[in-house]
């Protein structure tokens, strides 16, 4: 059995180095663009512990860092974005801890055109029992690290063959069923025309648990791939054929392959983003999908930790527009899970957001966000709704410093009442943030 202590210390490394490597790059190269803040500041709640009865306020102090880091050279792509957050409770009714999530993206040329190694992270937190709402006591850190090379060989003018492989490691800072996984994939790829490519492609993805209570399974992906790049679109397609076997069993299951990436720009300030799918999926899986379309947060990612792989379908739609004092993000998703090993874990989900923010004047501004969510565990019929509004100001000081104070509402009901919760929180801080960018 691994040590849990190792692997943590490992995970934390290798966050922090891929963005000591993309921050490194970005005051080195002129195409790049760097986007930070920290924020100092302090937060009243009247229901720390998110309960139905005998509220607990708490006052909590906050340290927070937000960045975001794109690379985009001959050699070096990056994208790296996090939001951070140390909460230490000032009354004592729980330990300090480090919240939030980061993704990262790093991907080097070793050999221009020929051989890119790549580095990809995902760290946040989850709810460790979806039955009771996310408290610090019931939730903990995952982090899913991902490191491998494609070897790229050409095929006359307009034919390439894509070697991969991936070594994999998913860690969990509580629950048992840590794994690690290693890929292996074909891809015989055409260029179609500039704009165009098509591809065959074959991968094979091998899971091994660490503990030995826990069944390793293999996936097989066969599918034909089409990319599209266009002046207001950008298409990514995948269908074809996947197969789940679980060690142990004679008895394979297999399945429609389906994918979709689709982000299309409406005039010069709005686009709209569609992700789709159905396949064969795991927990490090929902966590960097969820990650790459909705964004990293301080709050915990409606992921479910699970021991095992299931048959996932998924939708996620998004809206976003920028104008010269005014900005919206919307967005929904659907996701339906179905678990054979652990039949209990098969639910249905519907998750919403909006936020608007608003440039009332040269130095005040103002956002408004809602979210709401609503799950149901379809094998045992628990069933939850939690919604949330919020709203703040920010004063801008000077250049880089600003005023911060938001306010924000919880509420949570059903699941036979161990859902049911009220929260009010007041936050007042200072925000110093620094935009560098170029290219």
């Amino acid at each position: 059995m691994k040590s849990r202590a190792r692997v943590a210390g490992s995970k934390a490394g290798r966050i922090w180095l891929a963005a000591f490597l993309g921050c490194g790059a970005s005051f080195a190269h002129a195409q790049t663009a760097f986007d930070w803040a920290f924020d100092l500041g302090a937060e009243h709640t009247d229901n720390v512990s998110r309960s139905a009865t005998d509220e607990e306020s708490e006052t909590v102090g906050v340290a927070g860092v937000a960045f975001s880091f794109m690379a985009d050279r001959p050699r070096f792509d990056a994208d790296i974005s996090a939001n951070l957050e140390f909460r230490d409770y000032l009354d004592d009714r729980y330990e300090s801890e480090l919240v939030g999530g980061l993704a990262g993206l790093v991907a080097y040329a070793v050999v221009p055109d020929r051989l890119v190694w790549n580095v990809a992270d995902n760290y946040g937190q989850i709810v460790s029992d979806r039955r009771l709402p996310g408290t610090p006591e019931n939730r903990e850190d995952i982090n899913y690290f991902t490191t491998g090379p494609d070897l790229l060989l050409p095929l006359g003018a307009r034919n390439l063959l894509r070697v991969s492989g991936r070594w994999s490691d998913l860690y969990y800072e509580d629950r048992p069923d840590t794994s690690e996984s290693i890929t292996g994939s074909l891809a015989l790829i055409r260029r179609v025309s500039d704009r165009t490519e098509m591809s065959l492609n074959a991968s094979l993805t091998a899971t091994d648990y660490d503990e030995a209570v826990f069944v390793d399974h293999e996936i097989r992906q066969f599918y034909l791939r089409t990319e599209l790049t266009g002046m207001r679109t950008e298409l990514h397609m995948d269908a074809g054929y996947t197969i789940l076997e679980r060690d142990g069993s004679d008895e394979s299951h297999d399945g429609l392959l389906a994918r979709i990436a689709l982000t299309r720009r409406i005039g010069a300030r709005s686009s709209l983003r569609l992700d789709a799918g159905t396949e064969f999926s795991t927990t490090a899986d929902s966590l960097r999908r969820h990650q790459s379309v909705i964004g990293v947060n301080p709050e915990a990612e409606a992921v479910l930790g699970s021991a095992e792989a299931f048959q996932v379908d998924y939708g996620y739609l998004t809206w976003t527009t920028d104008w010269e004092r005014s900005s919206i993000v919307a967005g929904v998703s659907l996701r339906r899970e179905e678990h054979e090993l652990l039949p209990a874990l098969d639910r249905e989900q519907r998750d919403g957001f909006l936020t608007w923010r608003r440039q009332l004047t040269r130095t005040l501004d103002m956002d408004i966000g809602a979210r709401y969510l609503d799950e149901e565990f379809t094998g045992t019929g628990f069933q939850f709704e939690e919604w949330s509004v919020r709203t703040g100001f920010g004063w801008d000081i000077n250049r880089q410093f600003s005023l911060r104070v938001e306010f924000t509402h919880f509420d949570g009901s059903g699941g036979e009442g161990l859902r049911d919760y009220e929260e009010n929180r007041a936050y007042i801080g200072l925000r110093y943030r620094r935009v560098r960018g170029g290219g």
